[in-house]
């Protein structure tokens, strides 16, 4: 006979992922206007819910890529590096707020899908081959809208 056994969580945290221009970043501003706090089990008191922006695109600006620059059909190499340091990016703001609570627009799990998704199998298993990537679930159907909406929805 198995013994389940009730756990209190002391945080929550999610991730809202899907493809371009789906409403991500407006969801997430519209859950941080609400000034949202969460209770945890078995306490009286509240804590705060951080709200992070999507990594991805602060690292666009930082180097400073226009959208030629990373187009993945013109620039395969450009682009899987700005893979990469998305998901080193989301790791270290994974690690800062261990101990809090949060929604975050993107995860790592987004730059793995694109690199499969635009660079093939072979930079998809690099990026898995990493020391920092760990348990990652992948659906695999195509989705036409993916590829479509990247080149329509992208700014300059």
């Amino acid at each position: 006979k198995r013994k389940s056994r009730k756990t209190a969580t002391k945080h929550r945290r999610a991730f809202l992922c899907g493809a371009h221009s789906v409403g991500k970043t407006t969801l997430l501003h519209q859950l941080q206007s609400l000034g949202l706090s969460m209770s945890i089990e078995g306490q009286d008191n509240f804590s705060e819910i951080h709200f992070e922006p999507e990594v991805g695109r602060s690292l666009i600006d930082e180097l400073d890529l226009k959208k030629a620059d990373r187009d993945p059909r013109t620039h395969p190499d450009v682009f899987n590096e700005l893979q990469v340091k998305v998901i080193e990016r989301q790791c270290s703001v994974e690690k800062r707020l261990i101990e809090s609570s949060f929604v975050m627009d993107r995860s790592g799990l987004d730059a793995l899908v694109y690199a499969r998704f635009y660079l093939g199998e072979e930079a998809y298993g690099r990026l898995l081959d990493r020391e920092h990537t760990q348990t990652v679930f992948l659906c695999t159907e195509t989705n036409s809208q993916l590829t479509s909406s990247f080149y329509r929805t992208q700014s300059a």
